[in-house]
């Protein structure tokens, strides 16, 4: 993400950004906000108003239209001035709507952007729109610098090991309609912190704790036995997992394994051979793979902190839990 100052900005120039609303989202939304109207929380409730079942909150759809002038246009840096909004249709469980920001008016001297603002859903009906009022920012902010992906991956291996030598065969997997309180028993139950979503044999996504747990409700601080573990059974897996799935397969080199996972900043890459998940390699499994390769080394006097190991880490062949 980088943004953009009003100098490098121009009449027309469009940006989006789409989410799909479940579950999760109404109930987290009226969580942090206290908004519990049972509109948007109860469906035998919803059932009795005009919408004939839940609708998501008015303001959670508007937050889109923020994530795209935070994010996009101008991104990073810009000061939020004023919205209008007009709501024309409700959202309901399941819609994807796809926010648009686009640039009608630019006041170089003031360094003020006018932006219209619309959200659709999937049928292509507008169900918001209005304008935005913002401040870009008055320099560049450019994104965090990387490797560049095919440059990385383009160097010669020379640790000799490919993935297949070091993942884990047969992964534990689940279904896309999986409840994350089920997802989380199976974390759990397998001392793991990945499960590959599949429907039939088709990866369809990847699941790790740390989705988990931004999923789950906290607990407010003034609420000592407060329980959001109820939720956890209506969330399914499909809503909180990551679609987009980064993968290798057996005969990728070890070290182009572990340069995706810098580069996109993940633990985990499951394994794909024809099409069919084989194994999944961890950060863990590459870890070991180096120690098996260097040796051990000798611990610090102390026994504690950071320093090297005492003994080597070795471990089987196969590879380690995830």
């Amino acid at each position: 993400m980088s943004g953009i100052p009003i100098s490098d900005l121009a009449v027309g120039r469009i940006a989006e950004v789409s989410k799909s609303y479940g579950e999760w989202d109404i109930f987290i939304f009226a969580a942090v906000t206290g908004d519990i109207n049972p509109a948007h929380t109860d469906e035998a409730f919803a059932e009795a108003t005009p919408f004939r079942g839940r609708v998501a909150h008015g303001m959670l759809t508007s937050s889109l239209v923020s994530a795209v002038l935070g994010t996009q246009l101008p991104g990073p840096g810009t000061i939020y001035l004023s919205q209008e909004l007009k709501f024309r249709r409700p959202v309901r469980i399941g819609d994807t709507i796809t926010a648009r920001a686009e640039v009608t008016e630019l006041q170089q001297e003031k360094n003020i952007a006018r932006l219209k603002t619309t959200c659709v859903n999937q049928r292509g009906e507008t169900v918001l729109d209005g304008e935005a009022v913002v401040m870009p920012p008055k320099q560049p902010i450019a994104a965090p610098s990387c490797i560049p992906r095919e440059a990385a991956l383009a160097t010669p291996p020379r640790f000799g090991v490919v993935v297949g030598q070091r993942m884990s065969p047969r992964p534990v997997s689940i279904g896309p309609s999986t409840s994350l309180a089920e997802a989380r028993a199976l974390l759990h139950a397998h001392r793991i912190r990945h499960l590959v979503v599949l429907e039939g044999e088709r990866l369809v996504g990847i699941i790790t704790d740390r989705d988990i747990r931004q999923a789950s409700l906290p607990r407010p601080p003034d609420q000592p036995h407060f329980n959001g573990d109820p939720m956890m059974d209506l969330v399914r897996t499909g809503q909180a997992m990551t679609k987009e799935v980064i993968t290798v397969t057996p005969d990728t080199p070890l070290e182009h394994a572990a340069t995706l996972m810098i580069l996109h900043r993940i633990g985990g890459l499951p394994v794909v051979e024809d099409e069919r998940v084989v194994g999944i390699i961890t950060e863990t499994d590459i870890l070991g793979a180096f120690l098996e390769h260097t040796g051990p080394v000798a611990a610090p006097p102390s026994g504690k902190g950071t320093g090297p190991l005492a003994a080597p880490l070795v471990p089987p062949s196969n590879g380690n839990p995830t």
